[in-house]
């Protein structure tokens, strides 16, 4: 299947599988953004943050989080490797921060 593999290891997966090494979901089950987000931004990322959730340190269901939440700032120091259950915390948590907020 044309763009089912893993973003770390680019080994072949079957579409809406996971990676057996890595856990990470292929692009095309997940519609990756871009070419260059799945093949260079991404898995920069996650090697730098060591393949480790930088909330819980669990190296399983791997995301890369914007940290301004703005999904086009791609710079690295915007970026953090979390899991997907600390993926969640934050914008649950960033949604109570803007939904509190005076207007």
């Amino acid at each position: 299947m044309p763009g089912s593999f893993c973003t770390v290891c680019r080994q072949r997966i079957s579409k809406g599988s996971r990676c057996a090494t890595h856990a990470t979901q292929s692009p095309s089950s997940r519609n990756a953004r871009t070419a260059k987000w799945v093949r260079e931004i991404r898995p920069r990322i996650l090697a730098r943050d060591n393949y480790a959730c930088a909330d819980c340190e669990a190296t399983v269901h791997l995301e890369v989080h914007h940290l301004d939440g703005d999904p086009q700032n791609n710079r690295a120091e915007n970026l953090l490797t979390l899991c997907d259950k600390c993926h969640m915390e934050r914008h649950r948590q960033a949604d109570k921060l803007y939904f509190m907020s005076p207007t």
